[in-house]
């Protein structure tokens, strides 16, 4: 059974790596891939990508253009899109930086602009459905033709929970500790830590707050046991 259920996997996975020379990557074992998409084009770019669990992760790295960096650190799963760029508008100088963390269930993240930034902490868990988009697709400008609208930088701290349906615009960020809730729109700088984000556009709706990955019945378990053997010593 052990066997079908591998050769299934295998069958139903698809794996296209496509790289133009002068460009390093470098790649996680393919067998824990459902699908693996990379295509880089361009020169001078950095693609690495840590450890991920599970065998039915599905990643896409899309990268036009030169002197760009994706770096992804350890994670349980995987489940996400990132692209630098595209054939008719490459980009030059564009990081994209993730560190350890727990698992994303579903995020497209997207980079359309020369010398932007996404940069998450660590210990992030992001669930699904989720947008990060450092960039507009369309120009805004004031009645003097000055753009309005320049993409730069998208920073998320050390262990945020991001809630499903969530989108995360272009020029924000997020402190470390926070919640974002379901269906949330983020804009602007939310520096302060511990906190809740809700709504549209997203504020602070609570503060003093932490969150662990433990569901609530689990975790009160887990602290009640914890109290108890702290008791008996």
């Amino acid at each position: 059974m052990g066997l079908l259920k591998s050769i299934r996997r295998w069958l139903d996975s698809e794996i296209k790596i496509r790289v133009d020379k002068g460009n390093q990557i470098k790649l996680p074992c393919k067998k824990n891939f459902r699908t693996l998409d990379i295509k880089i084009s361009g020169r001078g770019n950095i693609v690495e990508v840590g450890d991920i669990g599970g065998h039915n992760n599905e990643l896409t790295i899309h990268v036009y253009g030169n002197d760009n960096v994706v770096k992804i650190g350890e994670h349980n799963g995987f489940h996400a899109s990132v692209k630098i760029g595209y054939w008719k508008m490459p980009v030059t100088g564009a990081i994209f930086e993730i560190k350890k963390g727990y698992s994303i269930g579903g995020a497209d993240f997207v980079m359309m602009e020369d010398k932007s930034k996404i940069s998450i902490g660590r210990d992030c868990l992001m669930s699904t459905g989720i947008v990060i988009w450092c960039t507009d697709t369309h120009s805004i400008l004031d009645e003097t033709g000055k753009l309005l609208n320049e993409g730069k930088s998208i920073e998320i701290g050390d262990h945020v929970w991001i809630g499903k349906d969530v989108h995360i615009c272009k020029n924000s960020s997020i402190g470390s500790n926070c919640v974002v809730g379901w269906r949330s729109v983020v804009t602007g700088h939310h520096p302060e830590n511990n906190s809740i984000l809700a709504g549209v556009p997203a504020k602070v709706v609570k503060r003093g707050i932490n969150w662990d990955t433990k569901g609530p019945k689990e975790y009160l378990a887990y602290y009640l046991s914890e109290n108890f053997a702290k008791k008996a010593e």
